[in-house]
């Protein structure tokens, strides 16, 4: 991992105007214009030939120059239908001018007085009073964006006039407007960006992998490469885009390291004979950062009857990973379906891994994960509790014989087949492939992905990172009060009024949410709705609408329990 130096940059809103973005994408920069071109020698720049052809095909029937895409309302069209916007934005002034004014679903209207009441993203459209016009889309800093093509007319990206924001200068056009879309946020960065949120990933960059990009507010080729360098590193899809899943795993940095390399964020490989031997020399190079594996030393079979053998390439491994100095831990894969066969597991395991005492100082664990003798309809049947003692046996067996012990499963199997208890006992090591780890108890490592990259080893690897939580006793969520009576009705929504919406906003507020100064008023306005929108967040239901629903009931129900 890289070393963490100065303040974590700020993440808070890593997001891009879809029509901004677009525009200065396909427009040349400023500039520009000193190379004039004439039509048709005109220059396109080449992003804006590839959104031309997206948001228009092959333009059969068009002119000349329109077909090129030379003129402002084909670069304001492609902008619009190639951003993804709004893919039915018209052609031709005069249908813009009909068509901005009529769509208020999609722009909103608005009269600038300066400079600063203009945003990224607003569309400029005027016809002047001799039947001439123009329409372009303000970017940011003063500039408009204007053409993808440059020519003697149309210098692509010009200083905005201050007939576009001056009111007094309105009445020198036939017709004026400055519309704004309404929805213009997309949740990830991409080459051809260029704000202040770029600045803000490239200072991230900097801070957590010493990208040493220049922090000039463009996504450009060198931001790219090092957004693919943090994927690889995290063992997230390495696309090059900044989204939601690459700032949700940048924010788990943000919670956990502070200002330096910490335990917290370390990573963990395990490996089998899937990946076969590594070598002395690659474990070696992984130390610095990857400075714990968990080394396969036998498993049980899928198929009856219970059979067990030893990983193949767990003696090579085990030794060329103490030579290079790693921390070393090791596992079985079970398929133990009662105690009496795991405590067989443990002793099989011991009979390896007696002689590797001095090397194996982390813990030897029991990876209880369903393949085939295992499965869920085995667990189901030995119930939660059945399977806490197959856990138990194994690790209270490998405990007595000196080493220390882990209980591996994937999210669902201890959320739905093994008790609560598990984790006031042991050591949990969970699997989930998310940005997030979403188990609930007391967790020691946290298996992030199956896809990650180590060089030196083949294939695929498992990859970790250490949480560090010892097991503690479950406390449950308590709540003050007696649970209040439910309402009989199983849907509300805006507007509502009534002893039954009362009787919602009680249970609203005795789970803990706001529901504004009025209180229990009987009237689901505003407050009552985003209570419930947060509620449906916290509770992770399918509907996400500030309405309370059916699954809104249910699950009240299981609280109640």
């Amino acid at each position: 991992m890289a070393k963490y130096t100065g303040t974590f940059p700020d993440l808070s809103n890593l997001s891009g105007d879809i029509v901004a973005s677009k525009a200065i994408h396909c427009a040349y920069p400023a500039g520009t214009a000193k190379k004039t071109y004439t039509y048709p020698d005109g220059k396109p720049r080449p992003p804006y030939k590839v959104a031309l052809q997206t948001a228009y095909g092959d333009r059969k029937g068009w002119g000349k120059q329109t077909k090129a895409g030379a003129s402002c309302d084909v670069f304001a069209g492609t902008v619009m239908r190639a951003s993804g916007y709004d893919k039915k934005f018209p052609r031709g002034l005069d249908e813009d001018y009909k068509y901005l004014p009529k769509h208020t679903e999609l722009f909103q209207s608005i009269k600038p007085t300066k400079m600063a009441d203009l945003k990224p993203g607003d569309l400029i459209i005027y016809q002047k009073k001799d039947g001439g016009g123009h329409i372009c889309v303000y970017t940011g800093g003063g500039y408009v964006k204007e053409a993808g093509y440059v020519t003697k007319r149309y210098p692509c990206t010009v200083k905005c006039k201050a007939d576009y924001y001056t009111p007094s200068k309105y009445k020198k056009f036939k017709k004026f407007g400055v519309y704004r879309p309404k929805k213009v946020i997309r949740r990830y960065l991409t080459v051809g960006d260029i704000s202040v949120q770029v600045k803000y990933l490239q200072e991230y960059l900097n801070w957590c992998i010493d990208a040493e990009l220049a922090t000039d507010t463009e996504y450009g080729e060198k931001t790219r490469e090092a957004v693919i360098a943090f994927q690889k590193a995290y063992g997230l899809k390495p696309d090059g885009e900044f989204g939601e899943a690459s700032l949700a795993m940048a924010k788990t940095v943000d919670k956990t390291s502070k200002g330096d390399t910490t335990e917290a964020m370390m990573q963990i490989l395990d490996i089998s004979n899937w990946q076969g031997v590594v070598a002395e020399s690659t474990f070696a190079n992984m130390k610095k950062d990857i400075p714990w594996v968990f080394i396969r030393c036998s498993y049980t079979h899928q198929k009856s009857p219970f059979s067990m053998d030893k990983d193949k390439s767990f003696e090579q491994n085990i030794a060329n990973a103490y030579a290079a100095g790693m921390k070393i831990g090791v596992y079985h894969y079970s398929q133990a379906t009662s105690v009496a066969e795991a405590k067989k597991e443990a002793e099989y395991v011991l009979s390896i891994i007696k002689k590797h005492n001095a090397k194996i100082v982390l813990e030897v664990v029991f990876d209880f994960e369903f393949g085939g003798r295992l499965n869920a309809t085995v667990a189901k049947k030995a119930g939660k509790n059945g399977c806490l003692d197959i856990c138990n046996a194994f690790c209270n067996a490998v405990e007595a014989a000196g080493f220390k012990s882990m209980v591996y499963a994937n999210l669902n199997t201890l959320n739905n087949y093994i008790s609560v208890k598990l984790p006031e006992q042991r050591k949990i090591w969970v699997a989930q492939y998310n940005n997030k780890l979403d188990y609930k108890h007391p967790c020691y490592m946290w298996q992030y992905t199956s896809s990650g990259r180590v060089q030196g080893v083949g294939g695929k690897v498992d990859l970790s990172y250490y949480v560090g939580q010892e097991p503690k006793p479950y406390t449950p969520t308590t709540y003050p009060g007696a649970f209040p009576t439910l309402p009989k009705r199983g849907y509300f929504k805006k507007g509502d009024k009534g002893a039954e919406v009362k009787k919602l906003q009680n249970l609203i507020l005795w789970l803990g949410y706001s529901i504004g100064k009025s209180g229990a008023d009987g009237e689901y306005g505003k407050a009552t709705a985003n209570a419930v929108l947060q509620y449906e967040k916290d509770y992770k239901l399918k509907y996400k609408d500030g309405e309370w629903g059916k699954e809104c009931q249910n699950k009240a129900k299981t609280i109640k329990k």
